[in-house]
């Protein structure tokens, strides 16, 4: 049987995010959603974010921005898995 422990999480605390690069580097970057800059290539090695990434960074803002003047709560559950 696995075990699962479960988070909550308001809106406002996912007010930031990591992006990863692709695999060989590896760089994390952590952005704030409410500016909705994104770079336009990773700062590490050089390559360029491709537009699926940039559209969903800016449709992740946007989110953030509208769920924030919402008169209801936006809760996320987040499941993880208990190591034994």
């Amino acid at each position: 049987m696995t075990a699962y422990r479960v988070t909550v999480a308001e809106l406002a605390d996912l007010g930031e995010v990591s992006i990863v690069c692709s695999p060989g580097c590896e760089m994390r970057m952590c952005l704030s959603v409410t500016t909705g800059i994104l770079p336009d290539r990773c700062p590490s090695c050089g390559k360029v974010f491709n537009e699926h990434l940039k559209t969903a960074f800016v449709a992740l803002g946007r989110f953030f921005r509208e769920g924030q003047v919402s008169e209801s709560k936006i809760e996320f559950l987040i499941r993880e898995k208990m190591i034994q």
